[in-house]
């Protein structure tokens, strides 16, 4: 049963305003200025009486079988239903009984909660009592109230806010967040927040902290005081150091003066303590942009004043701030209203045009941006940091967990692609095959379609996608593979991880390294205008280097079997802003292109120039996936991902922009921890299950085969014909197949030597010899007029009879003669002199 007090007291209609003619409390006899009570007993007391005999009586009301559950449970009576009464005893018994409090107590940050919500109580008379009883059970019970204090930071009700700002600094005043919320507070635009929080260290308002202020506190509180001292005494309009003055030019060149004044009004007259307008020669000045730009090129030179400004920022441009600075990107003004659940560009009115957008005041801290969208027919809007102020303020920040490579030891995916074995067993026959095979490509430039797929078939090679949707994707790797050995000469044939080895070194390091770039995997891109390509061609050995310095440094970093996603490489490098150009953009913007088709009312098709705004997405992210392709392709990575698919660009009708799209995830393989010369120790050569052995027979040329060996059994069936399975019969016309030459014939014999029998039975022996000899029997004789005479019996007796022309003609069939050519004028003359005359 509730005792009678606490029953009265709960009645409002007993709670009386004082009116003209106050009336003396009952108990004290003061006159009473505020609430009083009048009790049924006629009794009239005041609040600090009322309190005073609710304590007196404290012991008849607590019920000291109470737990801590039942005190939460009456002070949320007390949040929902304004039940006074309720929560009298709870607060008045809760120090006595602090100890019976349980952190472990499920129900206990319900409580800690509540109770810290009640430093903001202000819906009854006794609210001062409540709030002053609530900070003391905060400061009694102590950092387990951290967290609920934090959660009121901000509050628009300016008591509350102090209250558990106050609260948290007595707590816990080396808390950094604490020390950042209380720095804030100290300049806040609230006028009654700041006037409170400097005035506790002036000592001129410690309220309800009066006996728990400690000498830590005034530490906290004095060192931000002095930080805004020596900012208010040493302001600097005008810039004296080079590095400042060109900061401050930067300022100047990207901020107008409408969002320097926003700056101004909103957050730098409060960090240097002065207005739009300051004393100068007894007569009022208004500060110009250029000061203005100066107070901002001095915040984001200056750590502790950059910090302060960045606490006065709103909770949502924080968040962004941080995120330009750490990303060199621009983030789509659409995307963050819809995140943020926020206007964020406006309609101004603008002149006899039209409205002008604008983008609100608290985002003037960023540059501005628009781009016309041809897909939508409307203009899409981005903020972004200048990359020379981004510099200027990163260190300022905490590295985020990405600026680091994070490896995995697994990495879920739709498709894992690894080849190291099978690549290592069969580069020597794809080098043969294209030594025999000379490259077949179209009028255009293109390697034939046919060339790939017998290249494929005979080679054996395995596809980054096995059964891949779309056509386009059926033979990524082979082409690669073919355009890559094509391009290099004179490989030495030693163990297979050193042939990668140097078929990797030769390709990377090769002066035309940036043009294999652009032609092989960034193929999409088209060249507008062709004497473009003649200067850029020109720059390509300078961007060649500075893309193998980058790539050798990011492929360092890789972790042998350790899966590390695309994302978080793209997002390190441009933390640490190794992004790199492929050519040279500043010059050649326009000359490089991209078509995209798209539909509308009307099927459209696009030309999608590479700008600053899309160089990351349409450059350089597809570069570095196929750049991997490239690894994978000779067994250096292990790959995983999808088939390729884009959200922002698309090539013609496709969904992707780029082959390379799908990539995820890649893996360092023991091979490519040789090749790139992280590991001394190459990859053992995979055992033969089935050793390949072969005869040549000593009575005919017949070779016989057992077991497996690729590059061997490419090479005989190159020189010989297949009779039966393991059965081959050599012959002149099987051997000549593909020969040109001689060299080619010889070509062919050295291989025999090297990689089938280096000292053949005599049959074979003799078989080389015939051949060479047989090779080419007729030999083309020069130096000769080869003429056809008329049937002229006067001629012909002429030629056959006259000394001179016997000697000088040599007669063939069917009327053709030879004249020798040094003698061919003397025998025109000889018979222009019998009357036959040759022009």
């Amino acid at each position: 049963m509730r005792h009678p007090l606490l029953i009265e007291i709960d009645n409002t209609e007993q709670w009386i305003i004082p009116g003209e003619d106050p009336l003396a409390c009952t108990q004290c006899q003061d006159f009473m200025q505020s609430d009083y009570f009048r009790f049924s007993d006629g009794r009239i007391l005041c609040i600090s009486c009322v309190i005073h005999e609710l304590q007196e009586k404290a012991s008849e009301i607590l019920l000291h079988s109470m737990h801590t559950r039942d005190i939460e449970k009456e002070i949320d009576t007390l949040k929902k239903h304004k039940n006074i009464s309720a929560l009298l005893p709870s607060l008045i018994s809760l120090p006595q009984r602090i100890d019976a409090y349980d952190p472990e107590d499920g129900k206990a940050p319900l409580l800690l909660q509540n109770i810290v919500s009640l430093m903001g109580h202000t819906e009854h008379p006794l609210s001062p009592f409540i709030r002053q009883n609530a900070f003391n059970l905060s400061e009694t019970i102590g950092k387990a109230v951290l967290p609920y204090c934090r959660t009121h930071f901000g509050t628009p009700v300016w008591q509350f806010y102090c209250n558990t700002l106050m609260t948290a600094g007595i707590i816990a005043p080396a808390d950094k967040e604490v020390q950042e919320e209380l720095e804030k507070a100290w300049t806040h635009e609230n006028e009654e927040i700041k006037t409170f929080i400097q005035g506790v260290f002036k000592k001129e308002s410690f309220g309800i902290y009066h006996k728990s202020i400690n000498t830590k506190t005034l530490e906290t509180l004095k060192t931000i005081n002095m930080k805004f001292k020596t900012i208010q005494e040493n302001r600097t309009y005008f810039l004296d150091t080079a590095d400042l003055q060109e900061l401050q030019d930067i300022i100047l060149e990207k901020y107008d003066l409408t969002r320097l004044k926003s700056l101004f009004d909103n957050y730098l007259s409060r960090l240097f303590n002065t207005s739009d307008r300051e004393a100068s020669s007894g007569r009022k000045k208004k500060i110009t942009k250029r000061e203005m730009a100066g107070m901002l090129t001095v915040t984001l030179k200056t750590k502790e004043l950059f910090d302060s400004f960045f606490l006065l920022l709103p909770k949502d441009v924080r968040e962004i701030f941080r995120t330009l600075v750490w990303r060199n990107q621009k983030l789509d003004l659409n995307g963050l209203e819809k995140k943020y659940k926020r206007k964020i560009l406006i309609k101004e009115k603008g002149n006899r045009y039209g409205s002008r957008e604008k983008i609100i005041d608290d985002y003037s801290v960023f540059q501005y941006h628009e781009e016309w969208d041809y897909r939508n027919g409307d203009y899409n809007y981005y903020i972004y940091i200048d990359a020379r102020i981004r510099r200027t303020v990163k260190g300022f920040f905490p590295p985020p967990e990405w600026s680091v490579l994070n490896f995995l030891e697994t990495f879920e995916s739709s498709n894992i692609f690894k080849d190291e074995r099978a690549f290592l067993e069969g580069v020597e026959l794809m080098i043969q095959y294209i030594g025999h095979n000379p490259v077949s490509c179209t009028a255009t430039g293109k390697i034939s379609a046919k060339y790939i797929r017998d290249f494929n078939k005979r080679c054996e090679i395995e596809e980054f996608f096995v059964s891949p949707t779309q056509k386009t994707l059926q033979f990524i790797r082979t082409e690669m593979l073919i355009r890559i050995l094509n391009d290099i000469d004179n490989i030495e044939f030693t163990e297979p991880h050193e042939i990668i080895k140097e078929i990797y070194g030769k390709t990377i390091k090769s002066d035309d390294f940036n043009m294999f770039i652009v032609g092989t995997f960034l193929s999409y891109l088209k060249f507008d205008r062709m004497d473009y390509k003649y200067y850029y061609e020109k720059e390509n050995r300078r961007f060649s280097k500075n893309i193998r310095k980058i790539m050798t440094n990011v492929l360092k970093n890789l972790e042998e079997d350790k899966w590390l996603a695309l994302t978080n490489i793209f997002l390190s490098m441009d933390y640490h802003e190794q992004l790199f150009y492929i050519f040279p953009l500043q010059e050649y913007k326009n000359m490089f292109h991209f078509n995209e088709t798209y539909t509308d009312y009307y099927e459209q098709r696009e030309k999608i120039y590479i700008s600053e705004e899309n160089y990351v997405e349409t450059v350089f992210i597809p570069f570095f996936k196929a750049f991997f392709h490239f690894l994978a392709a000779l067994g250096i990575v292990d790959m995983a991902g999808t088939e390729p698919h884009n959200d922002s660009f698309h090539q013609n009708k496709l969904d992707y922009l780029s082959r390379y799209d799908g990539l995820e995830a890649v893996r360092l393989t023991p091979l490519g921890s040789y090749v790139l010369g992280m590991s001394p120790k190459a990859p053992e050569a995979p055992a033969d299950e089935d050793p390949f052995q072969i005869r040549l027979d000593d009575q005919f040329l017949l070779i016989q085969t057992k077991g497996s060996d690729r590059v061997k059994e490419f090479i005989i069936n190159d020189i010989a014909e297949k009779i039966k399975p393991g059965n081959y019969l050599v012959t002149f016309d099987s051997f000549l197949t593909n020969c040109k030459g001689l060299r080619d014939v010889k070509d062919k014999i050295a291989v025999f030597r090297e990689k089938l029998e280096k000292n053949p039975p005599d049959r074979f022996e003799l078989f080389f010899r015939e051949i060479l000899a047989r090779f080419n029997p007729m030999e083309e004789k020069n130096g000769y007029a080869l003429y056809k005479i008329k049937n002229d019996p006067l001629l012909i007796k002429l030629i056959t009879e006259d000394p001179y022309l016997k000697k000088s003609i040599l007669r063939a069939e069917d009327f053709h003669i030879l004249i020798k050519e040094d003698k061919l004028k003397q025998v025109k003359q000889k018979l222009v002199k019998s009357g036959f005359y040759i022009s």
